[in-house]
């Protein structure tokens, strides 16, 4: 008899199946976003204390971010290869294989955990050092790096057992347990920064460690939660050997989709790189602009997520209407989104920046930075909505080819061209120059798909 999960994803009209699928996550991950920002919104009233300027405090942050998208890259691409590989035995009624693609799945994560571990060991000043030459930066930022990548295990533990959730269609849960987590790392924030009660005053480094405890909650919750509500898989020790031919079937969507993620970090510590030499003002602009930013885009990302296990799902079921109608409902959602997202950056750009109590400077200059780069928005979100598709249907290389040419074959040269030969205030003009070539080239790789491997599924 088929469990009423599965009839779900399979017989749901495609609309609210999208919607109750992804908004889960949506909201989930904008509260995830919104804590990043309030942990900025954070430091930044505790520059207000110290001697060091604001821009040097939100900077030490910053220079963090890399590593932490290229953790987030790492987890994520591989619970997605675990997700897709998972939701399709779950199409075809293979819950044993789909048992151990989980069980690996996450073997595979605490593997990742443990090179971040090291690198965050012994490779944290040479990390920070390639992005400033501002030995004052430097030294604030080696500690709350150092701290997000030594205790990052329960980071990778998290995004697997969501995965596992968002899988089975249990996306609600998923909320959950980002928004407990999430909640946590706001309250502990303020205590752990400032320090009050009982707790000393740590500053920076308080910011990480409310982080990472978060994490940890996190971790356990979603173990719990999975444990007690999944139905459909029942993970054993035995799932937990490694099995070589579901590893590469995990890694054959996952690699590809963790180098799409991985770029963004790749890009950002190489923007922060040709702007080194420029004022202290426009690296704080642009790690401000990613804190903003991830509150727009989580959204279209959390749809992706949500979509995923649909078209997954429907693939393994041999649906080609419902794998037709999810993508285009994912599109229009993506659309809707940024144009919002637009709307809202563009207008209250000034406000935005408000919040990060920033200096005259680094006012003018992020809101011009928010007006400029907002414009991309939309062709961005359009693109990013084509690879829950590409993900879902095993050609999950489409992406990384479309994220490597969009963020380091346009975005990095455009940006050093004009920071070289033009004038660094019109770097912002390089988000633009990137995304509408991308947005062509995902039109044209979603019509070959929708051609070599949609069109040929039997009715």
């Amino acid at each position: 008899m088929e469990n009423t999960k599965e009839n779900r994803l399979g017989t749901q009209p495609i609309g609210s199946l999208v919607l109750s699928m992804s908004a889960p996550i949506m909201i989930s991950m904008l509260v995830q976003a919104l804590y990043n920002i309030v942990d900025t919104i954070y430091v930044t009233q505790y520059a207000q204390t110290a001697p060091e300027s604001t821009e040097m405090y939100i900077n030490a942050t910053a220079y963090a971010m890399p590593v932490q998208f290229l953790m987030i890259a790492i987890s994520v691409g591989t619970s997605v290869g675990m997700n897709s590989l998972l939701s399709l035995k779950l199409g075809q009624k293979d819950n044993k294989s789909a048992e151990k693609a989980a069980g690996n799945g996450l073997l595979l994560m605490v593997i990742s955990s443990v090179f971040f571990i090291l690198a965050g060991m012994f490779l944290t000043e040479h990390i920070v050092g390639f992005q400033t030459t501002n030995q004052e930066v430097l030294e604030l930022s080696k500690g709350y790096t150092s701290i997000v990548m030594i205790f990052c295990t329960p980071l990778f533990i998290q995004v697997c057992f969501e995965r596992i959730l968002q899988a089975t269609g249990n996306s609600f849960y998923s909320m959950i347990v980002q928004g407990v987590a999430a909640i946590i790392n706001i309250i502990l924030d303020p205590v752990l920064i400032f320090g009050y009660g009982i707790f000393p005053e740590l500053g920076v480094d308080g910011a990480a460690i409310a982080t990472v405890f978060a994490q940890f909650c996190g971790a356990v919750i979603a173990i719990i939660i999975t444990k007690v509500k999944v139905k459909e898989i029942n993970i054993k020790a035995s799932d937990f050997k490694p099995d070589f031919k579901i590893i590469k079937e995990i890694y054959h969507v996952g690699i590809p989709t963790a180098i799409m993620q991985s770029v963004a970090s790749f890009m950002l510590i190489l923007m922060n790189f040709i702007l080194k030499a420029s004022p202290l003002a426009y690296q704080s602009a642009l790690g401000v602009y990613f804190k903003i930013q991830s509150f727009v885009f989580m959204p279209v990302f959390g749809l992706n997520s949500g979509l995923i296990p649909i078209i997954a799902y429907n693939f393994g079921a041999r649906k080609k209407e419902r794998i037709v109608k999810s993508l285009r409902a994912g599109m229009l959602f993506a659309f809707i989104i940024m144009v919002f997202g637009t709307i809202i950056v563009n207008v209250f750009a000034e406000n935005l920046m408000m919040m990060f109590k920033p200096s005259d400077e680094l006012l003018a200059i992020g809101s011009d930075a928010f007006k400029k780069i907002s414009y991309s928005f939309i062709f961005a979100g359009v693109t990013i909505s084509f690879s829950s598709a590409f993900q879902a249907l095993r050609k999950a290389q489409y992406s990384m080819i479309i994220s490597i040419i969009r963020q380091i074959g346009l975005l990095v040269p455009a940006a050093y061209i004009i920071v070289k030969f033009f004038a660094v205030e019109n770097v912002w003009y390089s988000f633009i120059i990137a995304e509408i070539p991308a947005f062509v080239l995902g039109i044209i790789l979603v019509k070959r798909l929708m051609k070599n491997t949609v069109n040929t599924i039997e009715a």
